[in-house]
């Protein structure tokens, strides 16, 4: 299967409804605390505990609620386009997510 590359419309960084189903693996958690990333994890809701901290993301620290969007992505002056603050440390679900594969979000954008 070939993919088309990522158009950085931020359709699955600005979908309410993807944001909901976004968690972060023990591995995220534990990178994020060596990294001292506090401005990650106010966004993370830690709920395992020891050796496999996971979290689902990204809650809002101000009322505890699901962000609709993520709070990270930010649109470039003048464009349609977006990016991440935080791509280079971006939570393993992020990572693996595949720009146009069937069934992702990017389905229903046009490039």
């Amino acid at each position: 299967m070939t993919t088309k590359e990522c158009t950085q419309c931020g359709k699955c960084c600005t979908n309410p409804s993807y944001m909901g189903t976004l968690q972060a693996s023990g591995d995220d958690v534990k990178r994020w605390i060596r990294e001292g990333r506090t401005d990650i994890l106010e966004w993370a809701s830690i709920l395992g505990r020891g050796d496999d901290p996971w979290a689902d993301l990204w809650i809002s620290p101000v009322t505890g609620k699901e962000a609709h969007r993520c709070p990270f992505v930010r649109k470039l002056p003048g464009q349609n386009r977006y990016t991440c603050r935080i791509y280079e440390t971006r939570p393993q679900v992020c990572r693996d997510y595949t720009p146009w594969a069937p069934g992702t979000i990017c389905e229903d954008v046009k490039p």
